[in-house]
């Protein structure tokens, strides 16, 4: 009978084992007759980290006033299979930058890029970094401020900032109104009312332009000229009475504005002042008797020009 036997020849799998030295790596097969052969290896375990100068970054450096980064990272050594990244300000860990690396939404400040390269025997570089910082971005163009409106007590100004570049989208002014350079109290709008303390001043907007990621720019205008004195409004007089000897008249004064005008009268007879008739009422004596009487109103206000309003002339009878 015929007999024949098989030898295991299969090697042991040594993928799971950790090398961490060179020397001599010594290899025995034993099959199951219990036949065995004995080989013996020179090996050279890769300890060697890859060079921290071969490693390349290419990306932002200095001040960029951009939000957003990416960087490239490679070695020009060929066994460097990974690479290691950490943004300082940003990362709270390294992550994997193998394919780049990138970040958005920073803020203003600076940062460093920290790159570490890896090789198939997991042998780590030093650390090779990058450094760069956020800056505010600056306005192109920053127009000085104009104002129009009627400079008079009573009237309005309007403060226009101009056209700012790089866009005005998203750009937020600040105002603030100067009288003979003091900031008015209060004033910090885009108009300004004209009240009567401020008659006499010449006036002036300072205007502050702000963006976010922007460096803000603060402009001022031109001074006006000097504030005119208001214009008070009203109404024509009228008398209400009946012109005769014995009777009194009165004199509507008419609506008059701004709020608190004080006023004033004057009667008057065929044009000329009547001696002490500075009131509202006038009693008719007979020395008026077929005299044209007229009544004279007289507005005064702070910060406003004197007006003064005549109404119709009435006749006085018996």
């Amino acid at each position: 009978m015929l007999f024949r036997s098989r030898v295991d020849t299969a090697a042991s799998s040594l993928a799971d084992d950790v090398l961490s030295a060179s020397g001599t790596a010594t290899g025995t097969c034993v099959d199951r007759a219990g036949n065995s052969a004995t080989a013996t290896d020179e090996v050279r375990i890769d300890t060697t980290a890859p060079s921290a100068a071969a490693i390349t970054i290419d990306g932002p450096s200095g001040d960029i006033t951009d939000r957003s980064v990416s960087f490239v990272v490679a070695s020009s050594e060929s066994d460097v299979v990974a690479f290691r990244c950490r943004l300082v300000g940003h990362d709270t860990e390294e992550v994997d930058c193998s394919t780049g690396y990138s970040a958005s939404d920073l803020d203003l400040g600076s940062y460093t890029l920290q790159v570490r390269a890896i090789d198939r025997a997991d042998n780590t570089s030093t650390v090779v970094q990058r450094s760069f910082r956020i800056v505010p971005r600056v306005f192109t163009a920053t127009p000085q401020p104009t104002i129009s409106g009627r400079v008079r007590v009573g009237g309005t100004l309007v403060a226009d900032p101009g056209t700012w570049t790089p866009s005005t989208t998203g750009i937020t002014f600040a105002y603030r109104w100067f009288a003979d350079g003091t900031p008015i109290p209060g004033a910090t709008g885009d108009r300004l009312a004209l009240g009567p303390e401020l008659a006499g001043s010449r006036i002036s907007v300072q205007v502050q332009g702000s963006q976010d990621g922007f460096t803000p720019v603060t402009r001022v205008s031109e001074t006006t000229a000097r504030v005119a004195p208001g214009s008070l409004t009203s109404t024509r007089p009228t008398i209400a009475g009946t012109p005769r000897i014995g009777r009194t008249l009165t004199v509507r004064p008419g609506a008059w504005g701004p709020d608190g005008v004080r006023l004033t009268y004057r009667w008057s007879a065929d044009g000329r002042a009547i001696p002490g008739a500075t009131g509202r009422r006038l009693t008719l004596d007979a020395q008026l008797l077929g005299a044209r009487i007229t009544v004279t109103v007289t507005g005064r206000a702070d910060g406003y020009a004197t007006r003064s309003r005549t109404s119709a002339a009435v006749r006085v009878r018996r």
